[in-house]
């Protein structure tokens, strides 16, 4: 069972992830822009002291991070129905098409992202392989459904608005997928259940090589991330007058996806040791 040092983690950490979700889901121009500001200069901090304090416990560093995002899903997605509910009313609409397919990009989603607390919590209380393949059934179901998203998104509505969550959560639903399957964290604490901090932990050793594919991940996958969320910013905007704002949140998710390709393990080549993710 849980015990109440993770469960106290994951209510004080939840701030967190809304803090993180809030900028982009806002509707309001104003306001999601303030949220991005302080997201911009507060959340890559507090991100960093997570996964770093934790890392000694077995739900610890990113798999910690996962779970009080996985945990605050459901009152994310009540806020967002709870905004947004008039869109589900038929007559709200003025075209057939148009609502049948905000409906596909809705519901399933929701259905996945609901059975991915179930089933992620079902694994948090016990720790066996076979729960281990169900969350990783239901994640590839997240980035199946999220794709779908964001394709209709694109065509039917064309909105920043509509279409950056959607974006979202299938960038973090591939995340967490190839997380599930390589993390050496996940199978020390999910199959073998041996998971020891300083038995288990060395530190990571790098080479020149390692370093200069390092940067040019880092540089390469941040750069993306930061074009592709500044020209969503600018859709959203429209024709309406920008200012340094449209910069805030793509500068902040550019930041986080450095982060990980940063610390994310190196594939090593062929008759190079492996390194160990932690």
């Amino acid at each position: 069972m849980l015990t109440s040092a993770i469960v106290m983690k994951h209510v004080s950490v939840a701030l967190f992830l809304l803090l993180t979700s809030l900028p982009v889901l806002a509707l309001d121009e104003t306001a999601r822009r303030t949220l991005g500001e302080t997201s911009v200069k507060v959340v890559p901090l507090i991100a960093i002291a997570i996964a770093y304090f934790s890392r000694r416990r077995p739900i610890g560093s990113w798999l910690l991070c996962y779970y009080v995002q996985l945990h605050s899903a459901i009152a994310l997605t009540t806020w967002i129905f709870a905004v947004s509910y008039q869109d589900l009313v038929p007559s709200t609409w003025d075209s057939a098409i148009r609502y049948v397919m905000y409906l596909l990009t809705v519901i399933p989603l929701q259905i996945a992202r609901i059975a991915e607390v179930v089933l992620g919590t079902r694994l948090l209380l016990q720790r066996t392989e076979e729960r281990l393949r169900n969350l990783r059934m239901i994640l590839i179901a997240m980035v199946v459904t999220s794709a779908v998203a964001v394709g209709i998104d694109a065509y039917f509505f064309a909105l920043a608005q509509k279409v950056f969550p959607d974006a979202l959560a299938l960038g973090l639903s591939i995340v967490w997928l190839a997380y599930f399957f390589k993390a050496k964290r996940v199978r020390l604490v999910f199959i073998e259940g041996k998971w020891e901090y300083e038995a288990d932990t060395t530190k990571r050793i790098l080479t020149s090589e390692d370093r200069r594919r390092l940067r040019r991940r880092t540089l390469v996958a941040s750069t993306i991330t930061f074009v592709v969320l500044l020209v969503l910013m600018g859709l959203s905007l429209g024709d309406k007058k920008p200012d340094a704002g449209i910069f805030f949140i793509p500068l902040f998710y550019a930041a986080i996806v450095a982060l990980i390709a940063w610390y994310l393990p190196l594939r090593k080549r062929a008759g190079e040791q492996g390194s160990s993710e932690r």
